[in-house]
């Protein structure tokens, strides 16, 4: 009988844990903001891209992810199928949402994502690198590797000497989930719980991506992007797979924010131009929006009389110019300035200090609890 009561007791108290678990992952919610509102003199438009439909090896149609992105209130969604266009029929504003058309390109040193392209070529794209960006450049386009280190060897880039320019992923939605490992069982049980909080939860810190970003910037400029790799399917046998992690969770926790010289218009062909051109230019920051949402971010380099400079430009040194960084930030957050690749100065929620000299600047901001920086920038 005591030995009965004992295991009740046991089982009681796993299951009491387990339901006050459970309940909190159903009631976590964003972290919430604090701090000033920017004045950097740009406009803000938020979205994602390396998106793939049923035009290629998706699970979704283009129809799908334009549901999704509207659902997540984005401005703007890059559909990128394998080696394809044929999703430009798609191109241009379905509600607020732009939708821009591009392709992830494979070649023998792995794979490319191209933006900005004018128009279809009618011709499939070589499997040279370098032809490849050729192709790219001549279509009114830029490149993006994608995936650079990916933990599947054939999906890795082997050509960082490549002669720019093009930019990397830095974080990359499906090596996420190829890092997870077992915890991706955690995540597809309790996914229906809280999708935002279970696929941050699996997110690994890219140190390796970063480290590799730097010793790229020594030598160049490098512009880094997230690239949602989104499938909505999950490979379970040759002919069976599930719709996870769907369009909609992915769109909901990471993004990319770019700082436009004029707000949208409303027009396709006015607002693709300026979203491109801050794409292009490497004007934008990373943010994990799941974690608290990073749409009011600033980081810029400011001169005495007032002149500023933001991510993506480079700044002719002078005396007196200061950094500053900040904005409506997660309560606690840690603001880290990296020169050269090395943290210089860390502060809690806004920075503002003198410039040290000449040297490639970016911004990382933590949260305590959280491997992956919430907001990661271009640099200066």
């Amino acid at each position: 009988m005591f030995a009965r009561n004992r295991t009740s007791f046991a089982l009681l108290s796993v299951s009491f844990i387990l339901g006050v678990y459970l309940l909190r992952v159903a009631l976590w919610g964003p972290i919430p903001l604090i701090g000033i509102p920017i004045d950097d003199g740009y406009e803000r438009a938020s979205g994602v891209v390396h998106v793939h439909t049923t035009l290629s090896d998706g699970g979704g149609t283009p129809e799908d992810v334009i549901a999704a992105a509207r659902r997540n209130d984005l401005d703007f969604v890059a559909i990128t199928d394998h080696n394809n266009l044929d999703a430009f029929p798609y191109a241009g504003y379905h509600g607020e949402t732009l939708a821009l058309v591009g392709s992830e390109l494979s070649t023998t040193v792995g794979h490319m994502l191209a933006l900005g392209l004018e128009k279809d070529p009618g011709f499939r794209f070589s499997g040279n690198a370098t032809d490849g960006l050729v192709d790219i450049h001549d279509l009114g386009g830029f490149a993006f590797v994608a995936h650079p280190l990916s933990p599947r060897n054939d999906l890795q880039w082997s050509a960082t000497d490549l002669p720019g320019p093009w930019g990397i992923e830095i974080i990359n939605g499906d090596n996420q989930w190829r890092r997870a490992g077992l915890r991706s069982i955690t995540t597809l049980a309790l996914f229906q719980l809280n999708q935002p909080y279970t696929l941050l939860r699996i997110m690994t810190p890219p140190k390796d991506t970063l480290t590799y970003w730097d010793e790229m910037l020594e030598k160049r400029d490098v512009i880094g992007i997230f690239g949602a790799d989104a499938h909505n399917r999950l490979p379970i046998t040759d002919g069976w797979s599930l719709r996870f992690p769907s369009y909609n969770s992915l769109f909901s926790v990471a993004q990319n924010h770019l700082l436009l010289n004029n707000p949208l218009s409303g027009e396709a062909d006015i607002d693709r131009a300026l979203m491109l051109d801050a794409l292009r230019e490497g004007r934008f920051y990373i943010g994990l929006d799941g974690l608290a949402p990073a749409s009011m971010f600033s980081f810029i380099i400011e001169s005495k009389d007032a002149r500023r400079w933001t991510m993506g430009q480079s700044v002719p040194y002078e005396p007196d110019l200061r950094v500053r960084a900040g904005g409506h930030v997660p309560v606690g957050a840690q603001i880290r300035l990296l020169r050269n690749g090395e943290v210089f100065a860390e502060t809690l929620e806004t920075l503002n200090i003198p410039l040290p000299g000449v040297g490639v600047y970016r911004v990382e901001v933590a949260v305590d609890g959280w491997q992956v920086p919430w907001v990661i920038s271009n640099p200066i």
